[in-house]
């Protein structure tokens, strides 16, 4: 990733502040976005104490005005644009009787909406550059349910076509587009979930053939993959990595 710059959304925490630290590590030039700016500036000093080179910008990914600021200015400090992971994201649980519509709306708006935004803003950048990798952040509920989370499973699922598609309109203009598709991983967003639903962590534990929950390194290792020359012919798929989850 030498030389290359990517932004990162949702990277104040939890799998998109890793995947920011890895892919410093690896040389790229990160911008760490987030709706949390005093998050998203303690990601990128830590990275920046380490050697390497980030820094934080506050984005709303439901807004298109402050998403169009945050890329400019991006563009403008390094230069150019070459990768996106967009990991912004939210969830809550209920069923659809008893989920708020207010929820089922924001789920929307942040999970869907904000990786349609992300990508609007970004591809004429990517194209200026001669082309680049756009990685959104799926889930295995993008194809299988998990109890009370119906809001949170459409938005991820409606992914896996607005990334094919995507990949599908930019693929001359040497862009590709991947969903990665974590399992269950021990982010602040999953252990808020097993906070809320008693028993909710072992009995899921129980459904992985490999007895545990991923880590989030293993997550951003994909998500490097993906974004790096390692997967240039890569594109309109997704990348599942739930340690045999969904093949069990």
């Amino acid at each position: 990733m030498n030389g290359r710059s990517v932004f990162v959304t949702g990277g104040g925490s939890g799998l998109g502040a890793t995947t920011a630290q890895r892919l410093a590590i690896e040389g790229a030039r990160v911008v760490v976005g987030d709706l949390d700016f005093s998050a998203a500036q303690k990601v990128a000093n830590a990275i920046n104490a380490d050697g390497y080179i980030a820094y934080a910008q506050e984005v709303d990914v439901t807004c298109h005005e402050s998403l169009e600021a945050v890329v400019q200015k991006s563009v403008e400090r390094f230069g150019k644009l070459d990768g996106v992971f967009a990991c912004a994201g939210i969830t809550t649980n209920g069923t659809v009787v008893d989920m708020p519509e207010s929820d089922w709306d924001r789920i929307m708006q942040v999970n869907l909406k904000g990786v349609f935004l992300t990508c609007k803003q970004t591809i004429p950048f990517l194209e200026r550059a001669g082309g680049g990798s756009i990685v959104p952040a799926g889930s295995i509920t993008s194809f299988t349910g998990v109890s009370k989370s119906c809001a949170y499973a459409a938005s991820k699922a409606a992914l896996v076509s607005f990334s094919r598609n995507m990949a599908l309109d930019y693929a001359k203009s040497s862009i590709r587009v991947n969903l990665v598709c974590p399992g269950h991983c021990e982010t602040p967003l999953v252990q808020e979930l097993f906070r809320n639903t008693q028993g909710l962590r072992e009995s899921l534990i129980a459904r992985y053939p490999m007895g545990r929950l991923s880590d989030e390194r293993e997550i951003a290792n994909a998500v490097l993959f993906l974004l790096s020359d390692e997967s240039s012919f890569v594109t309109g798929t997704e990348l599942v990595v739930d340690g045999g989850f969904l093949a069990a």
